[in-house]
């Protein structure tokens, strides 16, 4: 069991372990039975389990293929409505599909409101990374917080704009 969990934990996953009858509809079926047969039924249901896995509510896995290879990790978590990312190395159009494919999957399991980015081992960004980060911008209601921005990274921030549209700390 320690192992299994082990494993879940170092892909960023949980597994809870539920039991049946404490997750079960009301079987209609079950009406037609006396009130012994049901007891006796839901008792040999809380016998019965299942496994969920889902994300780990502070980890979340970025499937970049050889990105790490290229220069690039991500670190996310999820806080209450709010996607934390910790950017290192280049986003670059390598990179920015697949961030992109990141974000969209944890939208449509989670809902997102805000996207908190440290961006202190973030050492690159180009005009991809830029366009992936307008459109998660656009999707989050309030918005992208970029923190510890490295010299060279503001530069094009600044220099496109990008900096008068997200809060940067």
């Amino acid at each position: 069991m320690e192992k299994t969990h082990s494993f879940l934990a170092a892909h960023g996953l949980k597994g809870e372990r539920m039991i049946i009858s404490e997750h079960m509809p009301q079987l209609a079926s079950l009406s037609r039975l006396s009130a012994e047969q049901q007891q006796n039924v839901m008792d040999a249901l809380s016998c019965c389990a299942f496994w969920r896995i889902t994300l780990a509510d502070d980890a979340a896995q970025l499937d970049t293929g050889d990105a790490s290879r290229k220069g690039f990790n991500v670190k996310a978590g999820i806080d209450g409505s709010a996607l934390k990312l910790k950017l290192v190395g280049r986003v670059d159009s390598l990179i920015a599909p697949s961030l992109l494919g990141f974000f969209e999957r944890t939208v449509a399991e989670h809902s997102i409101d805000a996207v908190n980015i440290d961006c202190s081992e973030l050492e690159y960004i180009s005009s991809a990374g830029l366009r992936i980060l307008l459109i998660v911008r656009k999707k989050c209601e309030h918005g992208i917080t970029m923190r510890n921005v490295l010299p060279a990274v503001y530069a094009v921030l600044e220099q496109t704009g990008y900096d008068q549209l997200t809060a940067i700390e």
